[in-house]
């Protein structure tokens, strides 16, 4: 067969038009019969469509797991979301010396010695006195400001924790349930006294990890139960 011509092969009912430029593999499939050729085509047809189903099966297989995923992501965010919503709406209903109790009660869990908690009444500027020491004889002491509200800490109450602190070593606290302003935020950066601040979340993460370590005490104040998800995939 020459370049440019075409070939008819004939079966009982099948009929297929083969290219004249024809490969090895093209000019051996001629040389067969035509049932030979056919049961050939056959079996050669069923193996890729075999294949094509596999794939889109697997292609399905995918879809179901990707969608399997975002639901556990979603299941996940939302356990959070309404863990958190919990414990907040629970600690917004406390009232203020008891969550001043909560914060004295962290602090002794992280190690602190916590010598003095204002009783209600006016405090001084000072609610909360805790040292490195049972007996406060070296270290710094913590002077410790708790505000629980639903305003946000302002730059005025930032000034005065940081009159209360009268030793050079002293070092300020202050806890905020509702946080900050910008410029408290700024006050406590330029100050040239050692003063920090604990928001909501940083006091949660906080009796999160050292809850082992708190009083049974502590502990009514705010129960909580570890419950454990199934983690989304990290990808």
């Amino acid at each position: 067969m020459g370049n440019g011509t075409t070939r008819f092969i004939h079966s009982n009912s099948d009929e297929l038009l083969i290219s004249a430029s024809l490969t090895e593999t093209g000019k051996r499939a001629i040389e067969k019969t035509p049932d030979e050729f056919m049961s050939d085509v056959r079996e050669k047809y069923r193996a890729w469509d075999s294949n094509r189903i596999d794939e889109g099966t697997q292609e399905e297989v995918i879809d179901i797991e990707e969608s399997e995923e975002a639901i556990r992501q979603v299941n996940y965010v939302e356990a959070k979301e309404i863990a958190w919503t919990e414990i907040e709406e629970d600690l917004s209903k406390m009232n203020e010396y008891n969550f001043q109790d909560l914060v004295a009660e962290l602090l002794s869990a992280m190690g602190y010695y916590v010598r003095h908690v204002v009783p209600p009444g006016p405090d001084g500027g000072i609610d909360i006195l805790a040292y490195k020491d049972p007996l406060g004889s070296s270290g710094s002491r913590i002077i410790v400001q708790v505000k629980h509200g639903q305003e946000k800490t302002n730059q005025n109450l930032i000034k005065q924790l940081i009159a209360t602190l009268h030793k050079h070593d002293d070092i300020g606290l202050f806890v905020s349930f509702s946080g900050f302003t910008s410029k408290a935020l700024m006050e406590v950066r330029h100050s040239t006294k050692h003063v920090d601040t604990m928001d909501l979340e940083r006091l949660m993460n906080l009796w999160i990890s050292n809850y082992p370590k708190i009083s049974e005490k502590g502990k009514s104040l705010l129960p909580l139960v570890p419950v454990y998800l199934l983690a989304p995939s990290v990808k």
